[in-house]
């Protein structure tokens, strides 16, 4: 296959006709919990726009971000939380690699992280814990991908 101009995700076989490369699929771990009800908000926000960015400057990448519906839909309980956990996990097991982005890893990333882990796949940290910004995200990203 010979990859199509313009990065549209198709290729041309080499009988003339267009299939289609599947992206790499990369699972994007915020942390959501805060002490407050506005810092469950602004954590919601800065994933929103961890996510925008990444689909604006990861073109080979699909997202995949199972829980932002979740918590759009589910009123913030622990029964609604441990179904959304284990939603996420099973979502995850279905991912190339996980993106961890945010301030920290929370209790729910680190669980995200031990089944991608458990699979052998890849562990892509960008957390401010290691002074990643959304450049160094993007760059750590392509680069992976860019390499398999």
């Amino acid at each position: 296959l010979h990859r199509g101009a313009g990065g549209d995700g198709r290729a041309r076989a080499g009988d003339g006709r267009w299939a289609v490369i599947r992206p790499k699929i990369i699972y994007l771990s915020h942390p959501v919990g805060a002490a407050t009800d506005a810092g469950v908000q602004a954590n919601l926000a800065s994933a929103r726009a961890w996510l925008g960015y990444l689909i604006a400057n990861c073109p080979d990448v699909a997202w995949c971000v199972p829980w932002l519906p979740y918590l759009d839909v589910l009123k913030d309980t622990p029964t609604n939380r441990e179904r959304g956990l284990r939603d996420d996990c099973a979502m995850v097991a279905m991912c190339d690699a996980i993106l961890l982005v945010g301030r920290s890893v929370s209790p729910g990333m680190m669980q995200e992280s031990a089944v991608i882990a458990e699979l052998g796949r890849k562990i892509i940290d960008c957390t401010d814990r290691n002074g990643s910004s959304l450049l160094a995200a993007v760059g750590a990203v392509n680069e992976w991908v860019a390499s398999c």
